[in-house]
């Protein structure tokens, strides 16, 4: 009796963990066919910082893989049944072999024969997970690295000067926003723009490109994903959570890469004040961490929304509100700002262009026939209608704008959508900028938007580096022109000690 009832437990166990690993082998298909470009560190510190996440994003996930969990198990379920009711005979499988027998049951399938089956799934599930997410890489496959040693310039000890009349920063980050979706005569992939304002807006100002033509930066790893590019683009560096010593960054939350010295800390210090304005919850991603830590930015996310009344107590849409609000609140909080003397940084992020398939307004058409093409078109128009409302009012005249894409698109079916026959590059445009140097063919990533973001303000910068970014508008070779591109993907996909005792600066790892 006690032998039946543990059979009994050790089934309904196994049954737990076939459904365990099916679901891990449903999420890895989910993630894989709805994003692109999504390392194992974007899926560890979105998993960290979850909040905020688009309830969308996580019902799409369960339709995906309930009704098919739900379908295997109900498969199951009737092959136990039909077992029972109508099996009721051995079934064997003999082999002969050299004048002597071999027999296999097919049916019954003894105990140790299940148990054997349940480790080989269990294997494969977990073999194919780790490879789909990117796990294998990441424990296996990545040695340590003096990158940083050699190339890093630490920002907090640079010889920063700010110019004597300060220029105000209204610094725009656009969702999954890259050059892909310009015409082919100015470099993109398409016949006709998808965003002709905003290429226009590259064209007529300043734009640093690969090419003669319109282009962008380059991504590298540690910076695919929203805050890990805003990172790259703020302060030179590339988010890393793998440590040399196996470890991992978990005390983002109290000291958010303490050892980093941002753009909005180098602002701060020259006398500005700091703002940050989104349409999403500021927590996704430690968002509001990174940029309360490093600048001390005042936070206008959509919980601020809901709180002060700019939006009803149960509106959602999309991440939180959509883009059409956030440009009308930024008019109102610039002309608030702007009637201070103090110089600011209005930094604003977007949402309507992120995957999957993107939000369209409703003041916006349906010119193309993927919603996610359209929500770009509409993006366009939003915002250069912003960008001409700002040069109308009286703040401008002292105000350089930058626009720039947080990241390459990481829509699932972008290559096909796109018909990708090009290079990918995140969008740049530096409007009313301090310098009008427009230097082309030059090979950089988003990293070195950070010196340059502060030398369109008329800082000057002693060696035109900070972080492992270069000042694009001298002449000093960026480190992707210094060591070739390839060689600067690898090796910043790799674990680097000075990263960890002077960046992070974790107390896990100091621990060690």
């Amino acid at each position: 009796m006690e032998k039946v009832k543990r059979k009994r437990i050790l089934k309904i166990f196994g049954f737990l963990i076939i459904n365990i690993c099916i679901i891990l082998i449903l999420l890895t298909m989910y993630i894989n066919n709805s994003f692109s470009n999504v390392s194992f560190e974007q899926l560890l510190f979105s998993a960290q910082t979850a909040e905020g996440t688009d309830s969308d994003m996580i019902m799409n996930g369960v339709i995906y893989i309930v009704p098919k969990l739900l379908l295997i198990d109900f498969l199951i379920i009737i092959y136990i049944f039909l077992k029972k009711k109508f099996l009721k005979n051995e079934v064997a499988l003999n082999f002969y072999f050299k004048r002597k027998s071999i027999s296999f049951n097919i049916f019954p399938i003894s105990f140790k024969m299940k148990g054997f089956c349940l480790i080989v799934f269990i294997f494969i599930s977990l073999v194919y997970t780790c490879n789909g997410i990117g796990l294998t890489n990441y424990l296996f496959f990545s040695k340590d690295t003096h990158f940083f040693e050699k190339y890093y310039v630490n920002p907090s000890s640079a010889k920063i000067k700010a110019p004597s009349k300060k220029r105000n920063l209204i610094y725009i980050y656009v969702e999954s926003l890259e050059t892909s979706l310009f015409s082919k005569e100015n470099g993109g992939n398409f016949n006709e723009s998808i965003i002709p304002n905003l290429e226009k807006i590259a064209r007529d100002n300043v734009n640093f490109s690969s090419s003669e033509k319109l282009g962008g930066a380059v991504m590298l790893p540690g910076s695919t994903w929203t805050i890990a590019g805003i990172i790259a683009q703020s302060a030179g560096i590339p988010l890393k959570l793998a440590t040399s010593d196996g470890n991992v960054y978990w005390n983002y939350d109290k000291n958010f890469l303490p050892g980093a010295y941002t753009l909005g800390e180098v602002l701060e210090d020259s006398g500005y004040r700091n703002y940050f304005l989104l349409g999403s919850n500021a927590g996704f991603g430690g968002r509001n961490l990174y940029f309360s830590q490093h600048g001390n930015y005042t936070i206008y996310d959509y919980l601020y929304a809901l709180n002060h009344n700019w939006i009803d107590k149960d509106y959602n849409v999309w991440w939180g509100y959509e883009d059409s609000k956030l440009y009308s609140f930024a008019k109102k909080e610039l002309l608030k700002i702007a009637e201070s003397e103090e110089p600011f940084n209005f930094t604003m992020l977007t949402a309507d262009t992120h995957p999957t398939d993107g939000y369209l307004d409703s003041s916006c058409s349906k010119k193309f026939d993927e919603n996610y093409l359209n929500s770009y078109a509409c993006a366009d128009k939003m915002l250069s209608e912003f960008v001409s409302w700002i040069k109308k009012q009286d703040l401008y005249e002292n105000t350089t704008i930058v626009i720039v894409g947080d990241h390459l698109s990481m829509q699932s079916n972008l290559t096909d959508m796109f018909d990708i026959d090009n290079e990918r590059y995140i969008y740049n445009a530096f409007i009313n900028s301090k310098v009008q140097k427009n230097n082309k063919t030059r090979l950089f990533s988003s990293m070195d938007i950070y010196p340059t973001v502060l030398a369109s303000l008329g800082f000057n910068i002693d060696g035109d580096r900070l972080g492992i970014g270069t000042n694009l508008f001298s002449d000093k070779e960026t480190v992707a022109e210094e060591i070739g591109i390839d060689k600067l993907n690898d090796e910043i996909s790799h674990k680097s000690e000075y990263y960890n005792q002077n960046i992070v600066m974790d107390e896990k790892i100091s621990e060690k």
